[in-house]
């Protein structure tokens, strides 16, 4: 089953990233969460049941990680900055288990 490019730009996007660059340009990663929260969702009507849950899974993600972001930017305190720190590395290991999950079923013979 082949799946829409965006995708696989996911994949390439969290392969460049990590934390630090994630919060240092956090600008320019909400800019490109953004456009991935924009052009996901289209891709869901093609997709087969599980990939499209996986594909929802990633757009809540990104989300999450929007959110995520935003908040530790305006957080004041050291501690809450630690744990919003923490927030975006959970986020950032799950969307790359959604994503290879997904990437997988694309990988995998069809029944």
């Amino acid at each position: 089953m082949p799946l829409p490019l965006i995708y696989h730009q996911v994949k390439q996007f969290l392969a460049e990233i990590d934390q630090e660059s994630t919060i240092i340009n956090h600008k320019l990663v909400t800019t490109e969460i953004e456009k991935f929260i924009a052009e996901i969702p289209p891709t869901f009507d093609d997709m087969e049941p599980l990939a499209r849950s996986l594909g929802v899974e990633i757009h809540k993600q990104f989300h999450l990680l929007k959110n995520d972001l935003l908040f530790w930017h305006a957080a004041r305190q050291m501690e809450t900055k630690a744990q919003r720190r923490q927030n975006i590395q959970q986020r950032l290991t799950t969307l790359n288990l959604y994503v290879q999950q997904l990437l997988s079923l694309e990988n995998s013979p069809q029944e």
